[in-house]
Parts: C-alpha cells; structure tokens; sequence
C-alpha cells in the first residue's frame, strides 16, 4: 500500500516536506542549544543536595528517597563533572523520548520517514526537555519520575500488539527500576497506570494474567540483580526513616489521595496535551489523512493548552501559590555539605 502522500499534488507533499524540515530544525536547535547550555550556574541549595546523595548515597540515616543510588553510576562514570553529567542526563531524556514517538508511529502504522513521522519523531525526542523549565539541571527524583514515565508509556504502548508482550515486560520492569529512584507513591501510581492500560488493552485474563507474570519476572530478575550489589540493609534503613516521617503513620500536609487529586487540578493542560497527541495518533493510524476540520480543532486546542502553559512564565505571580520545599531537617541526618567534592566543569 502506497502512502497517502504519494497520491497528493506535488505542491502540497513540497509544502508538507517544508513544514517537517522546520519542525525538524527547531526541534534539533531546542536540543543542541539546552545540552550546550547545561554548563551554566548552580543552584546551592537543590543541585548542592542532589550531588551530595549523588556522591555517597549510602552514608545519610535518612535520605529522600533512592535517586542518590541511581545518581553514583553517573557520578562515578564522569568524575562528579556536573556539567557532563547534566548533559548526559538530558541526552538520555531526548533518546527516550524519540525511542516513544518510534514506537507510536510503529503502532499506528504511520512510516516515520513521512513528513507526519518525522515530525512525530523530532518533537517526540525535544519535547522531554521542557523538564528543564521547571526543575533544576542536576538530574534528581523528578528526572527518574519523568524518564520512569517515558519508559512506561513505551511499555503500554506495546501491549496494543500482543506479539510485543517480551518487549512491553522488560520495559515495565526497566520503568519499575527507574521509579524505584523516586518515592514511593509514584512507584504505586505507575503500577496502576500500566495494570490499568494492561486491562483495557489486552482482552483476555489469560493473555492478561501471562503478562503479568512476564513484567512481575522481569522486575524481580531486575531488582535482584541490583540488589547484589547494593547495600540493601542501609537502604532499608534510609526506607524506614523515610516511612517514619513521610509516610501516613504521621500527620502530613496531603495525603495520597490528595497530592493525586491536587495534580489533576493544577496540572491539568500536560494531561490534556497528552490527549490530544494520542487523539491526532488515533486519526493518522493506517496513514489515513485528517481531515480539515479536525485540523483546525486541534490547532485551536493545541494553542490553548500552550496558553497555559506558557502563562506561569510570563505571569509569575498570578494563579498558583509558590511550591513548597519538601526537605526534613532531622537533626538525627547526617548531611555534611563541606564534605561534598565535584567539580562544575
């Protein structure tokens, strides 16, 4: 079968291949310019933190969360050279999010070397960077978070095609490790997100019930395989000081139920760009042409989502109250920032 653009006027598969090598070239420059610049300032408060569980993740009685494990290797593999290790962290996001615009395109059977592919493509892998605008260069819990989160959705991705089982289950166990570095409520919200697009996706118990059993494997072999060599008594330690003071044992600003709720409110515009992809991938699948209409219904939706997106930025001071720090200070932790060593190369 012929793709759908061979069949248009050459004018418009012209004006088409213009709009992708646009999109093309602001998506490589958003990439090229936000590594390039990962070198410049640091933060002595966040970074200083995140670089100290980075460096010895497991000499603190309490740490916030296990991200300071997931950090070493990085830290280890460039010397504690903050600069090469912001840089690899935002490669690894582009990377990820590529490999998940690839596999949308595989799965909605749209070639990725038509303009619409190459565009899903480009854009899938810059996209990720927008992290970057919210959160500080050091990669830290919310990095795992969203890189748990890339690989997750290729994971579900890949229950629409059941000869992709294997590859669904390492990916689920691969997210699980990610989330892992987190804390522990995102560890239980990405478990049902993946049951819960398991059950819609798949139609029977027995193929569901099979594919519980591939992921749950897969994350067993991967968490053990981790833990052999890792201090797991100390981690246990650092996991129960961390219950003991955010758990639901004691009284905390939100519970569970309400961080999730207060996400759903505030934040409501990254759920609704998501949809909105999905909605424009459920329209190309097969390669079929959307028609013009939708097109402009989804440019008005898409211009108004950026809109909100965009408003923090220009009005700071307007709409949501400022985030708060969520850093104990136990006098019983042991956190010597002079001792920390790195350079900021």
């Amino acid at each position: 079968m012929s793709h759908p653009l061979g069949e248009r006027k050459p004018e418009l598969q012209l004006a088409a291949w213009f709009v992708t090598a646009v999109v093309m070239s602001v998506s490589g420059v958003l990439i090229v310019r936000t590594v390039w610049l990962l070198d410049r300032g640091f933060d002595f408060t966040d970074q200083s933190f995140y670089l100290m569980l980075a460096q010895r993740p497991a000499e603190y009685d309490l740490t916030y969360g296990l991200f300071g494990y997931g950090l070493h290797p990085l830290y280890e593999l460039f010397g504690g050279a903050v600069a090469a290790m912001q840089r690899a962290a935002a490669l690894l996001l582009a990377v990820l999010g590529a490999v998940l615009g690839l596999t949308a395109l595989s799965k909605a059977k749209i070639d990725w070397r038509s303009p619409a592919g190459a565009q899903i493509a480009f854009v899938s892998a810059s996209l990720p960077l927008c992290y970057y605008l919210l959160w500080v260069p050091m990669p830290s819990y919310n990095w795992f978070a969203l890189s748990g989160g890339l690989v997750l959705l290729i994971a579900m991705l890949h229950l629409l095609d059941a000869a992709s089982g294997f590859r669904s289950a390492a990916a689920a166990a691969l997210a699980a490790v990610l989330i892992m570095m987190t804390r522990p409520n995102n560890a239980v919200g990405y478990s049902g997100l993946y049951l819960a697009a398991l059950f819609l996706v798949v139609t029977t118990n027995k193929e569901r019930f099979t594919q519980i059993a591939r992921a749950a494997s897969m994350t067993a072999i991967a968490v053990i395989a981790i833990a052999a060599v890792s201090p797991v008594s100390t981690i246990a330690d650092q996991i129960k000081a961390y219950i003991s003071i955010f758990g639901t044992t004691h009284p905390i600003r939100f519970s569970f139920y309400d961080q999730q709720s207060e996400f759903l409110n505030s934040e409501w515009q990254w759920w609704a760009s998501g949809a909105v992809l999905v909605f424009a991938l459920l329209l190309r699948r097969g390669g079929r042409t959307i028609p013009d209409a939708m097109k402009l219904a989804l440019f008005v939706m898409t211009i108004f989502i950026l809109r909100h997106v965009w408003r923090p930025f220009t009005h700071p001071d307007a709409g949501r109250p400022g985030r708060r720090r969520e850093y104990s200070r136990s006098a019983r932790c042991r956190w010597p920032v002079s001792e920390t060593r790195h350079r900021s190369d």
